[in-house]
């Protein structure tokens, strides 16, 4: 436990918008271990919510200035924290913004993630390199949204998002090995990165332990939605 509020420490004031979803994700999971009032949750809590979204006009929503690629797992820590700390208008900026994101990054019938370099106002997709971390968290984010607000409509994008490994993208190619069982490190415009990491290997896994298929997709989703419902089970969504 020393370990995790050394590195929340490290994270202070939390103002890198590409760290601050991380710390809201580990305030949430240190508070529903007891440590809700531990000064460094509540100090970065404060820091979270001191930049709310300001909603600019449509297109563009999203609250944050510039271009980054951490708006999913921005998604999921608004709507963890939301319940958590019990906060119904962080869940309900949390569930717009990720259906907002959904239709900003859905291209035709797969998702076109912001790439490594991230997407602003001006960005016109297919843009690379696109990273296995983004649909990961989208994937998290819809389970999530699914947890809190019980609407089953969370999940096709959670299989879509799960899609994009199996060559459901810009690219028309998986980005998993089925021989090793390892992920690519990221989607370019003409195929895949050959360098399969660590961090892309996990991301590839998302709720499988076997590499997927796309009969078992919703399935998967299913079971890993319910079963992530269970500790929410209180839904402070409207």
């Amino acid at each position: 436990m020393d370990g995790a509020f050394s590195c929340l420490e490290r994270l202070q004031p939390v103002d890198d918008p590409s760290l601050r979803p991380w710390a809201g994700l580990g305030v949430s999971l240190l508070a529903g271990a007891g440590f809700r009032r531990h000064r460094l949750v509540e100090s970065v809590l404060e820091r979270f919510l001191a930049v709310r979204p300001i909603l600019s006009p449509p297109p563009w929503i999203w609250p944050e200035e510039g271009s980054h690629t951490t708006m999913p797992e921005s998604r999921s820590a608004a709507l963890l924290l939301g319940v958590t700390f019990d906060r119904i208008d962080l869940v309900k900026d949390g569930l717009r913004l990720l259906a907002w994101l959904i239709d900003h990054e859905l291209r035709g019938d797969h998702f076109s993630f912001a790439p490594v370099g991230g997407r602003g106002p001006d960005g016109r997709p297919p843009e690379f390199d696109q990273q296995p971390l983004e649909a990961t968290a989208m994937l998290d984010a819809c389970i999530a949204a699914r947890s809190v607000s019980g609407d089953s409509r969370w999940l096709e994008p959670a299989v879509t998002a799960l899609e994009w490994f199996l060559g459901r993208n810009d690219a028309a190619v998986p980005l998993y090995n089925e021989t090793t069982g390892a992920g690519h490190d990221g989607l370019t415009r003409s195929g895949v990165s050959e360098n399969a990491g660590a961090e892309s290997t996990i991301s590839r896994s998302g709720p499988y332990r076997e590499p997927p298929s796309s009969t078992g997709s919703m399935e998967a989703i299913r079971s890993a939605s319910l079963m992530n419902a269970a500790p929410t089970a209180r839904s402070a969504a409207p």
